[in-house]
């Protein structure tokens, strides 16, 4: 009965696949941009269906690639597991070059929430190279010799032989 019908079972698992990945694609876009995660994708330069469903048939071509779709070809889950654990390797390798090739530099981080949450992590990390309510009142009272470096480094960033990691934004 499955010989008569592997056509339309190879379709099914291509379709079950192919709307399985672009599900994963959603839900970790949304997980990581929000709820507003396609505008992330718009900032980025891309539409983010179009790019759901690039992932999605990169997916069922690489698994189509790997044989994974023939029935009964792999014996044991070993084989199996082995097989998709190369195709996922690929995807991977490929989506990681095509965001370096189209110049998406950072995509973890686009949007001014990202920004202000480095800023607060910096300042947390390394208060002398931030400004902070009363070191800003410190340092505009003092003039002069009185002045320190740190004021200085405080307010103009300068003065020190590391930047401060808010200081490279």
């Amino acid at each position: 009965m499955i010989r008569r019908h592997t056509t339309a079972l190879r379709a099914a698992l291509m379709a079950a696949d192919f709307l399985g990945a672009v599900a994963l694609f959603v839900i970790i876009s949304i997980a990581r941009y929000g709820p507003t995660w396609q505008e992330a994708w718009h900032r980025l330069g891309g539409d983010p269906w179009l790019a759901a469903a690039a992932f999605g048939a990169g997916w069922v071509v690489l698994v189509w690639f790997g044989g994974l779709y023939r029935v009964r070809a792999r014996w044991s889950l070993r084989s199996e597991a082995i097989g998709l654990l190369r195709a996922t390797a690929v995807l991977l390798v490929a989506t990681i070059t095509l965001l370096f090739v189209i110049k998406v530099s950072d995509p973890g981080r686009a949007g001014a929430r990202d920004r202000e949450a480095r800023g607060r992590w910096a300042a947390r990390r390394n208060p002398r190279t931030t400004r902070t309510p009363a070191r800003a009142a410190a340092c505009s009272a003092a003039t002069g010799p009185e002045r320190s470096s740190r004021c200085r480094t405080a307010a103009t960033g300068s003065g020190s032989r590391r930047p401060a990691r808010a200081e490279l934004t």
